[in-house]
């Protein structure tokens, strides 16, 4: 069952279970960590490989965390792994399995417009592989998800 992350303006992370159920699909928030105001982008799918979800991150200066999964809903995720550098530039949306391996794929769009895919590794140190382009012209949208 999908669980659901959330932020709040402090900085606080919550996880909401999924109970799998269509007229309430989410169990009551269970704090998970503080600390994530810092981060200008949070994402998740299991980066690693392992089954679990995992969460990526990244502050304010354009470095790339990997926090590998758990499977605890009160302690999520574990120690960081810096993932990357240089990714500030970016509106990233991390839409799932874009080119059918069964790892989770990452889609960024720069500030002219450009619209990249990365394919997924599967490895926390390097979760991402070479970019290829995909698009161009996007720079018209305020959100992409």
């Amino acid at each position: 069952k999908a669980d659901l992350l959330a932020r709040d303006s402090s900085g606080n992370l919550f996880v909401y279970p999924g109970t799998g159920s269509t007229t309430s699909p989410f169990g009551p928030r269970i704090k998970a960590g503080w600390g994530w105001g810092g981060y200008t982008m949070v994402n998740g799918g299991d980066l690693t490989g392992d089954g679990k979800a995992d969460l990526l991150a990244r502050d304010s200066s354009g470095n790339l965390f990997v926090y590998p999964g758990t499977g605890s809903t009160t302690s999520p995720f574990g120690p960081r792994i810096k993932a990357g550098w240089g990714w500030g530039g970016y509106t990233m949306v991390g839409p799932g399995d874009v080119t059918g391996d069964g790892k989770p794929d990452l889609v960024a769009r720069d500030s002219s417009g450009n619209v990249y895919l990365y394919p997924g590794t599967g490895s926390p140190t390097s979760p991402y592989g070479s970019r290829s382009s995909i698009a161009t012209g996007w720079g018209i949208y305020d959100t992409i998800i």
